[in-house]
């Protein structure tokens, strides 16, 4: 395989997972100011945690896929 033809059968792959939902978390409304203050700090510890489920989604979904 050339690696042009693998790019873009990765490509293909990839965008398999466009429109899934990931059911790991969610975040509610405050219930008070104290409570989005405290969220407000919270938030940005969770972009670490939802790169590595999007990686480790498009790893499995690459190692799934037919390169024959």
């Amino acid at each position: 395989m050339k690696h042009s033809d693998i790019l873009s059968q990765a490509t293909s792959e990839i965008e398999k997972l466009k429109g899934r939902a990931f059911d790991i978390l969610e975040v509610k409304k405050p219930r008070n100011a104290e409570h989005a203050q405290y969220l407000s700090r919270v938030i940005s510890k969770i972009s670490p945690f939802v790169g590595n489920l999007f990686e480790f989604s498009i790893t499995e979904k690459l190692n799934e896929a037919d390169w024959n």
